[in-house]
């Protein structure tokens, strides 16, 4: 009877993989959509900057139709039409996934089902004696209904249902662009910098943005370092103003890191256990909690070597 298993495993064991399969894609394809409606939301607010820029030199208009003609506007609808081009693709993606995941959902349950139904038989029988293959085969068949169920509820829960939950499309996207522009280019100069200075600390999401700051934090240690560096030649020569001076910048490059980190982590502190499991599913996702967890730890580490130059002064 081992070979009725190996029957079973042979169908299952290419669904189930198939299956993870499509959980690992949808949560790419959540990072992925997300990360182009961010793009979406920063354009809209850059459009809103380069129309006022142009306003204040003279230009009309109250709708985008007035300032396609302008270069800073047109040079960010490239990056606008980028995003709605991902987005359709990632609509694309999403429709197969769905289709795919839905056949192998079905399949899972027909051949739990009937796997389900070999195990009952098998238990049912009074002369387990004489059936000593079907006794040992038992509990690795009951193992294998158990990963397939478990596989089967992942896929079903964690794609199809939320999906059907929460359903998504590019247009939506395009819909709320045209919305948030509508509304930049209505903002008046002073509400606009005023909401500039208060979205400072809700980027985190924004991989261009991160990429940005972990480049200025990877400077600031850099000078930093060079700097206590400096500091500690200038202690040893007994040039104590020069030594303190160098401490000091390399504070200031200490106080720029913690401004560049404090906001992105704030925000990543804030994503609930699904988003964060999303995140941790995709390249740009991962990214993100590595670079705002590697900020954090140049923190320490450059606080360390601040207070370790500073007690050798002493």
């Amino acid at each position: 009877m081992a070979k009725e298993i190996d029957k079973f495993k042979k169908e299952i064991d290419p669904l189930m993989k198939g299956a993870d399969k499509i959980v690992g894609d949808y949560a790419r394809h959540q990072t992925n959509r997300e990360h182009h409606k961010m793009m979406l939301l920063e354009s809209a607010k850059e459009i809103g900057r380069e129309v006022q820029k142009s306003k204040d030199n003279g230009v009309a208009g109250t709708e985008l139709k007035d300032f396609l003609k302008e270069a800073g506007v047109l040079g960010v609808m490239k990056t606008v039409q980028n995003a709605l081009g991902a987005l359709n693709k990632e609509e694309t993606l999403l429709h197969k996934m769905l289709g795919d995941g839905g056949k192998i959902v079905a399949d899972l349950e027909k051949l739990g089902t009937k796997l389900d139904k070999e195990i009952d038989d098998r238990k049912k029988k009074k002369d387990r004696k004489l059936l000593a293959v079907d006794s040992k085969s038992l509990p690795d068949m009951e193992k294998l209904s158990a990963e397939l169920w478990k596989n089967r509820q992942n896929l079903n829960d964690e794609v199809i249902m939320f999906e059907k939950s929460v359903p998504w499309a590019a247009k939506k996207e395009r819909a709320n662009f045209d919305k948030w522009v509508a509304t930049e280019i209505g903002r008046t100069k002073s509400d606009r910098k005023g909401k500039d200075q208060s979205e400072t600390d809700n980027r985190a999401l924004d991989l261009r943005l991160v990429k940005k700051a972990v480049d200025l934090t990877k400077s600031n240690l850099n000078d930093g370092r060079t700097a206590l560096a400096q500091a500690e030649k200038h202690f040893k020569n007994r040039e104590l103003k020069e030594a303190d001076q160098c401490i000091a910048d390399a504070m200031k490059n200490l106080a720029t890191i913690k401004k560049l980190h404090a906001p992105y982590a704030r925000e990543v502190s804030k994503i609930n256990s699904h988003d964060m499991k999303t995140m941790q599913g995709s390249k740009d996702g991962k990214y993100i909690l590595t670079s705002v967890e590697q900020m954090g730890t140049v923190i320490e580490a450059l606080t360390k070597l601040i207070k370790k130059t500073a007690r050798a002064s002493v």
